[in-house]
């Protein structure tokens, strides 16, 4: 799979990007923190689900890496071969 998105940020600000599954254990497939910006920034990230994941879902964490406004645009996930 890959998951792409753009993000930026008012200031410098830092953002985790995951995908995770939303069940318990949530194991992480992948699981990036990325430094943002004030530009629009691509992100590509590939990764593998060891076997079909129902519940598995993108997640975007702000609230711990910082305070200035951020935004991410243009989310997508697709299966790759």
């Amino acid at each position: 799979y890959v998951v792409t998105f753009e993000a930026r940020a008012d200031g410098e600000r830092r953002m985790l990007a995951a995908v995770i599954q939303d069940a318990l254990p949530q194991p992480s497939y992948f699981r990036r923190v990325l430094d943002l910006g004030p530009s629009w920034q691509r992100h590509e990230h590939r990764f593998t689900l060891p076997r079909r994941q129902p519940n598995a879902r993108v997640h975007f964490r702000f609230a711990t890496y910082g305070t200035a406004d951020a935004q991410v645009r243009d989310v997508s996930i697709r299966r790759i071969r």
